[in-house]
């Protein structure tokens, strides 16, 4: 399935979510858009994430909190938005890998290893 109207292109992907290498979260056949090489999919009704492809950024984001990861300045930020908490430009071990169809993002919280894999198809 490809719609592409200018610089708009709506696609579908294939995702997971991997936590120390078990698969916590695994979703096909999600309708993702491509906008000025931006990449915007919903993880469920109320959660959107953001690959910026040009900043090299992923942000993950619902009512409850907003988590962002920059890999080129190796940070990331978190808001918890109810309790107005946030950290901000933490240091942070992270990756941003593109193959063919398929983009990798590795980060590490603590002693969590974290990898999103996305399948474009």
């Amino acid at each position: 399935m490809i719609d592409k109207r200018g610089d708009y292109i709506k696609k579908l992907i294939n995702w997971q979510l991997s936590s120390n290498n078990l698969v916590v979260l695994k979703r096909d056949s999600v309708e993702c858009e491509f906008v000025n090489n931006i990449i915007t999919f919903h993880e469920d009704e109320n959660t959107i994430n953001e690959i910026d492809m040009d900043k090299k950024t992923f942000r993950r984001e619902n009512k409850d909190f907003m988590f962002k990861i920059d890999f080129i300045n190796q940070t990331f930020n978190y808001h918890l938005k109810i309790e107005d908490l946030s950290i901000e430009n933490a240091k942070i071990d992270a990756n941003l890998k593109t193959y063919n169809n398929q983009i990798i993002l590795q980060y590490n919280l603590g002693d969590e290893t974290k990898e999103i894999i996305i399948h474009i198809l």
